[in-house]
């Protein structure tokens, strides 16, 4: 066809949508790695989708885990673009662990 007729019309394509499907007991971490990945391979433009189409939580008919909503949904944090994963989840875990800690250290010692 030539490309001055196809610039013209406007096509309807239908084609079926990939998903990532994992178990309920696939541990959180690697779901956002998963989602990281499907993220950097596919977030260009293509001839069929626009820029971030893929990976999205819409027009799925089964159940979307919370925590891979919630990657699709949020940017990675400071410490998981600049640091190794590995690295980035210890302190992330070792925060989370320390802050009640420090917050009753500076309660009783003041």
């Amino acid at each position: 066809m030539p490309a001055a007729i196809c610039r013209m019309k406007t096509w309807q394509l239908v084609a079926s949508p990939a998903a990532l499907v994992v178990r309920h007991s696939t541990h959180q971490a690697i779901i956002q790695l998963l989602v990281g990945a499907a993220q950097k391979s596919h977030a260009g433009v293509t001839l069929l989708s626009d820029a971030g189409t893929f990976p999205s939580a819409d027009r799925t008919e089964l159940p979307v885990n919370s925590n891979a909503r919630y990657f699709l949904t949020n940017k990675p944090s400071a410490l998981q673009r600049t640091l190794p994963f590995w690295l980035a989840s210890l302190i992330d875990r070792m925060l989370i662990m320390l802050l009640p800690f420090l917050w009753c250290w500076c309660r009783w010692s003041g």
